[in-house]
């Protein structure tokens, strides 16, 4: 028998993580966009 706080806590988990894929994405990116309009 699973507990429902162990499920609540992997779907928050679940969530972080997404949150931190998408921030580091996004500053993957940014650099990206940096470095060419520098060397551009």
């Amino acid at each position: 028998m699973k507990s429902k706080g162990s499920n609540y806590f992997r779907s928050i988990f679940a969530h972080v993580m997404l949150v931190i894929l998408s921030f580091m994405c996004l500053f993957f990116f940014y650099s990206l966009f940096k470095m060419a309009v520098v060397n551009a």
